[in-house]
């Protein structure tokens, strides 16, 4: 039987994101940009990064939140075996079940924050 490692680094992971990010931006303003005939590129502030970059940090925030609150709900994991976290090393946030959860339960947990702030 043949094994494969399927998981990468969290450095990896925010490394491809911001690839994404940086080429999905640009294609998806330009044509809002051709539509609507508003040069975005002129209306970018300090301010408005700023803004923006705190609700993203929010954003973040509310996403680990809310598969810490899913855990407790759905899983029936009490408090003192949830764990909130950042790796410092890759900027990332995260959540952990200290207890072992079934596969299903996982499944939402997982989930949950998608299904949520789309």
């Amino acid at each position: 039987m043949v094994t494969q490692e399927l998981t990468m680094s969290a450095l990896r992971a925010q490394i491809y994101g911001l690839v994404a990010f940086c080429l999905g931006t640009p294609l998806l303003l330009w044509p809002y940009d051709l539509i609507w005939e508003v040069h975005l590129s002129s209306h970018i502030q300090l301010s408005t990064s700023l803004w923006f970059g705190l609700l993203m940090i929010m954003g973040m925030l509310a996403h680990e939140l809310i598969h810490g609150l899913t855990a407790v709900w759905y899983g029936r994991v009490s408090w003192q075996d949830t764990k909130f976290g950042v790796q410092w090393q890759s900027l990332t946030p995260y959540f952990h079940s200290t207890v072992p959860l079934k596969a299903q339960t996982y499944r939402v947990v997982v989930v949950k924050p998608q299904s949520f702030m789309a």
